[in-house]
């Protein structure tokens, strides 16, 4: 009995002992902590993870595909490009605003002649202008001008009646003096060159000296507004003298290239 008592206690003695030995060895397996500060006092920094650690094997990633750049339309990307503005040539800078054209309507008075009495109906003329010195609104211009104008007439010579047409054609210079920025005064002195065709009214045969060409010398004074940066409008009125006495009142517009 005796001995069965010791053998019992030896055995518990050892099933205490033995987890205690056990948790003693684990501990000593443990690795040392890492310490917190240096021995300056400052914090120590945080250890590097290991390999593998804290990050996706190459294996495991997947390459997102990349999606293709959308094709500009041509139409868009030329509207996008900038183009740089053609400079005019030197050539182009002196022809500009020179020449204009203009078209004029009104009414034309023959108030006396060297032969015959002379009634007209109506005129259009046609002017040609080169301008020589200044701009449209400058203080002072000078231009070359021609000027077409053909009119209907009828007259009484020898008591024999004629219809016809005085195609005039005028040479001459004008100037103009600006009286703000959208309006000039228009002066302008013209040597003319009349031809004068006529048929009989009576049927019978023109006389030879009612064909003929007369020299004529105008006076003009007028206006001209700037409608816009190419047209101008405005009142012309012109007093003729020579083989016949003449008064025009017209309205021309002019382009201006």
């Amino acid at each position: 009995m005796k001995k069965i008592l010791n053998t019992s206690l030896l055995f518990l003695v050892c099933g205490l002992s033995l987890p205690l030995g056990l948790a003693k060895g684990l501990d000593e397996l443990k690795p040392d902590a890492e310490p917190t500060t240096t021995p300056s006092g400052d914090p120590a920094p945080a250890p590097a993870p290991a390999a593998g650690e804290g990050t996706p094997a190459a294996a495991d990633v997947v390459a997102q595909p990349t999606a293709a750049p959308t094709p500009v339309p041509e139409a868009a990307a030329a509207a996008v490009a900038v183009e740089k503005p053609v400079e005019p040539s030197a050539t182009s800078k002196r022809l500009a605003n020179r020449l204009a054209l203009g078209v004029g309507l009104g009414v034309i008075k023959i108030l006396a002649a060297k032969e015959g009495e002379w009634n007209s109906n109506g005129l259009a003329d046609v002017q040609l202008t080169w301008r020589l010195l200044g701009e449209p609104g400058a203080k002072f211009g000078l231009a070359t001008t021609f000027r077409y104008t053909p009119i209907e007439t009828d007259t009484v010579i020898d008591d024999q009646s004629y219809r016809g047409v005085i195609d005039g054609y005028h040479l001459g210079t004008a100037m103009s003096f600006g009286a703000g920025k959208s309006f000039d005064i228009l002066t302008s002195l013209e040597v003319g060159y009349l031809l004068v065709y006529l048929s009989s009214i009576d049927n019978f045969d023109v006389q030879e000296d009612s064909e003929s060409n007369k020299l004529a010398f105008t006076l003009g004074l007028g206006g001209d507004w700037l409608a816009h940066e190419k047209i101008k409008f405005g009142p012309r009125l012109y007093y003729g003298i020579g083989e016949f006495q003449t008064c025009q009142f017209s309205v021309a517009t002019s382009l201006v290239f």
